[in-house]
């Protein structure tokens, strides 16, 4: 989904645990306020989800694919590039950091529950 600044078409709430991507024409600084996400339970389902790594802890794409089930690829938008990176599980290939903060997709080949946390 996506939302248009001052369009009001499509002006969704975010929730926890979500990767979200957000387009600028110049740098920007974004800060968030609130609690502190300890333990986010998601449930995923086949294809594309998108996450978000709240963790403080960072990891790396075959780190995150490990630990979700039947999860096939991970890939993040690389804006130096203007293009995604993706990780194929098992490639050894493209396996990137990510770090809190960070949004990313994960592709799964049937529906599976992920713990981040």
């Amino acid at each position: 989904m996506t939302y248009e600044k001052a369009t009001g078409i499509n002006n969704f709430t975010f929730e926890n645990g979500i990767g979200y991507w957000v387009y600028t024409t110049s740098a920007a600084d974004f800060t968030t306020e609130g609690t502190k996400i300890s333990t986010q339970t998601m449930t995923l389902n086949k294809g594309w989800n998108s996450i978000g790594w709240t963790n403080d802890t960072s990891t790396t794409a075959s780190g995150l694919a490990s630990k979700i089930e039947n999860c096939t690829a991970v890939a993040y938008w690389n804006s130096t590039l203007g293009r995604f990176i993706t990780y194929f599980a098992g490639s050894g290939i493209s396996d990137f950091k990510i770090e809190k903060g960070m949004a990313c997709l994960v592709y799964v080949m049937s529906a599976s529950v992920w713990k981040n946390g």
